[in-house]
């Protein structure tokens, strides 16, 4: 039996044997013993923080004391706010229509006020990078030590 609740812990034991498993250790309480053991073993070699002594049983306790609510009460509204809900929900959708109709009729005509324009300047950056990349070889990570390096530099000309 400890085979199988072993395999139960190890996530391996066929489903068909899981119900006879857990009738066991009902019935076996060394079972549930070597169940609890064998867990914190596998905390401890994981270095998962251990709990207080019996607090399985203190938190059992305290859940049952716990009060059950099957159904919480319903909030109470107040009547104003039930004849106004409707009626505004009612302009606020309308609203919302004419202002997406308003804004899809709407031409805007925007200019640039300033006309940029790229121009490709070739600098002496080039070695620079290349220095370092040598410097930096593949052995050190750098994946584009063997590639051949394009450098572009776009300076922004107003035009006026």
């Amino acid at each position: 039996m400890k085979e199988k609740l072993s395999a139960l812990m190890d996530g391996e034991l066929d489903t068909s044997e899981l119900d006879a498993l857990m009738a066991e250790m009902r019935s076996n309480p060394e079972l549930i013993n070597d169940w609890q053991y064998w867990h914190q073993a596998s905390d401890s070699l994981q270095e998962h923080p251990l709990l207080s002594p019996h607090f399985m049983a203190r938190f059992s306790a305290r859940l049952a004391a716990e009060p059950t609510v099957v159904a919480p009460q319903r909030l109470k509204r107040s009547s104003v706010i039930k004849k106004l809900l409707v009626p505004l929900t009612a302009v606020a959708s309308i609203a919302f229509v004419g202002v997406a109709v308003w804004q899809s009729n709407t031409t805007f005509n925007a200019q640039p006020a300033m006309v940029a324009a790229q121009s490709v300047k070739a600098t002496n950056k080039v070695p620079v990078v290349r220095a370092y990349l040598a410097a930096h070889s593949q052995e050190s990570g750098n994946v584009l030590a063997e590639r051949d390096i394009v450098y572009a530099d776009f300076g922004v000309e107003s035009v006026r």
